[in-house]
């Protein structure tokens, strides 16, 4: 009868016994809220991500591919990064991918910000085998420099390939990340 009077009750789950006190359960809620903002808290912000696609039979060296980031809402330190997606079915026949990035950046007070950016993508190890992630599609990405842009700045960034070779075989999608580290 003593057990009975007692409000607090426990299950037994595997080895585990878990209280379904209400003091129990408010602790258990505010324990999941706080683990939910700080994970929330240390995520990253991103505000602008977009792949464009490219032939995988070839892309060409005149085909410049377009990124419009629209209007920032705030000032921050912006990290960009470059993604590429390389296709299992038409292999890219070299180790290194070779791309310029050109940003031009618009702020409130109407000044021009201007970078060229030339990265050299490592895209497979010496033996050939690819250095992305995935089976079907091998996916990559490399990193620019932050930028601390202003709010209410727009822009754009252009980004082809500058190989030797005019038509490349095996690049699927080219994509362009923005976002608050």
């Amino acid at each position: 009868m003593g057990a009975a009077a007692n409000a607090t009750s426990a299950t037994a789950v595997g080895s585990l016994r878990v209280a379904s006190s209400p003091r129990g359960a408010a602790k258990v809620a505010l324990a999941l809220t706080i683990a939910l903002l700080l994970m929330a808290g240390c995520r990253q912000r991103t505000i602008y991500h977009h792949y464009c696609a490219t032939p995988v039979e070839g892309w060409e060296m005149i085909d410049t591919l377009t990124y419009t980031v629209d209007t920032l809402t705030q000032t921050d330190n912006y990290a960009i990064e470059l993604g590429v997606r390389t296709s299992q079915a038409v292999g890219y026949p070299f180790q290194t991918l070779w791309i310029e990035v050109r940003q031009v950046w618009h702020t409130p007070g109407g000044a021009l910000e201007q970078r060229c950016d030339t990265l050299a993508c490592k895209m497979t190890n010496p033996m050939g085998d690819s250095e992305g992630q995935g089976t079907s599609m091998h996916q990559f990405c490399y990193g620019l420099d932050t930028l601390r842009l202003s709010r209410g700045t727009w822009g754009y960034l252009r980004v082809r390939h500058i190989m030797r070779r005019d038509l490349l075989p095996g690049v699927a999608d080219v994509g362009i990340r923005i976002y608050s580290p």
